[in-house]
């Protein structure tokens, strides 16, 4: 590995560069179909069934974010980022062919366990070169290695819409996902490049399994700091789009586009905003997380066409803020051969909250008889727990550690 030496072409070095270009192919054959899958089940499941095979996916991805990580650290990043395609290429394959009860519970759940391996390796690997570069530019780095992915998902459901259009079948949208999942899969052995080195893979299998009092204080202080936040989310953001077709009085079309406007901001913000959270990351982890508390509001209050547009280019930036912030925050302190399970463990703890939350926001949807009301609740709820996150960030160290360090102990 070259350390800072490499060249960097937008914040990153040719090793994230060429796992970025594989994710973004990966990316493209997931949000073709994605975006309209609740909607594609409608015509094969009952609507109580719906809800368990998203449950069910989740559970997968949950599943999924430890086994990843423990594989990624010991293994290596780019054999466990190809061994995720194996199963997303099965899983969709299953599903355009066959999309009845109860097989689209498996074959959904496949596909969903497959794509959290995704979801974590690319931050490792990302956390591999920041840790190298002991911290410059971390959240720039994590930002970037994103945000072809993000330019793709505003993309796919704008060229799906089409082919929708064009008399193209919702099952073919999941059977094209499944093929350019396979030549994700195919890219991988020539394209990707291995960031760990066999020194740091020894040392994780050598090391405890699930290394929890290795990832530090601060660590788990930014979880627990954190747990708020993801919970609110968890209780809204599940039913976004019901909110802006219902409430909101917009077509699914235009709701499309509203996404599409989302994550194409987020991909062409990444490098300057990025930029800006390396300044004070603390800070812009706090500026992000208060951001979207206010833009939940705003979603609560809100109508119009104009307003949509402008809450999803102004929620964007913030987004960037978040994730940039968070991850350099999390692989702070955590030693190289730890990283992966730092991020798969940390993902597992932060998402299972919306197995609980989004029953909640569901409940109170009905009690209060309307999603603005939760929103406006879930929005103004959100805010005190700013203090003791604010508190808690106070506390932690941000301090990248050298290649043969190990974290601060518990």
């Amino acid at each position: 590995m070259g350390g800072r030496s490499e060249r960097r072409f937008l914040g990153l070095s040719p090793a994230l560069w060429r796992l970025s270009s594989v994710i973004a192919v990966a990316q493209f054959g997931w949000s073709i179909w994605y975006w309209q899958f609740s909607v594609f089940l409608m015509e094969y499941v009952e609507e109580w069934e719906i809800g368990v095979v998203l449950a069910v996916g989740t559970i997968a991805t949950l599943v999924g974010y430890p086994v990843s990580g423990a594989l990624a650290d010991s293994i290596g990043r780019k054999k466990t980022v190809i061994l995720s395609f194996v199963p997303i290429f099965i899983g969709l394959g299953l599903l355009a062919i066959y999309p009845e009860w109860p097989a689209v519970l498996y074959e959904y759940a496949l596909a969903a366990f497959g794509w959290s391996f995704v979801m974590v390796v690319e931050r490792a690997m990302a956390a591999d070169v920041v840790v190298e570069d002991k911290g410059q530019d971390s959240a720039r780095t994590f930002s970037m290695i994103v945000a072809p992915a993000f330019f793709i998902d505003g993309v796919a459901p704008l060229l799906a819409s089409g082919l929708l259009l064009g008399g193209v079948s919702q099952r073919m949208l999941i059977l094209i996902g499944a093929l350019v999942s396979f030549l994700a899969l195919m890219m991988g052995p020539i394209i990707l490049k291995e960031t760990l080195s066999q020194t740091t893979m020894e040392r994780a299998r050598k090391g405890a399994k699930i290394p929890i009092r290795s990832f530090g204080r601060s660590y788990w202080r930014i979880a627990a700091g954190m747990s708020s936040f993801y919970f609110v989310s968890g209780m809204t953001l599940s039913y976004f789009g019901n909110l802006f077709v219902d409430e909101w009085h917009l077509d699914l079309p235009t709701y499309g586009l509203t996404w599409a406007a989302f994550s194409i901001t987020q991909a062409v913000l990444s490098y300057t905003i990025s930029g800006l959270a390396d300044k004070n990351l603390r800070a812009s982890l706090m500026a992000g997380v208060i951001g979207n508390s206010l833009m939940i509001g705003v979603c609560g209050a809100g109508n119009g066409l104009l307003l949509a547009f402008a809450v999803n280019f102004t929620w964007a930036p913030l987004m960037i803020l978040w994730i940039g912030a968070e991850n350099s925050l999390i692989a702070a302190n955590v030693s190289e051969e730890a990283q992966g399970r730092a991020m798969g463990i940390y993902s597992l703890m932060l998402n299972s909250l919306g197995i609980i939350s989004a029953p909640i926001g569901a409940f109170l949807w009905v009690s209060l008889g309307s999603l603005r009301s939760l929103y406006m609740l879930t929005s103004v709820a959100s805010l005190p727990f700013l203090i003791l996150l604010g508190y808690v960030l106070k506390t932690v160290r941000v301090q990248m550690p050298s290649l043969d360090t190990q974290a601060q102990p518990m």
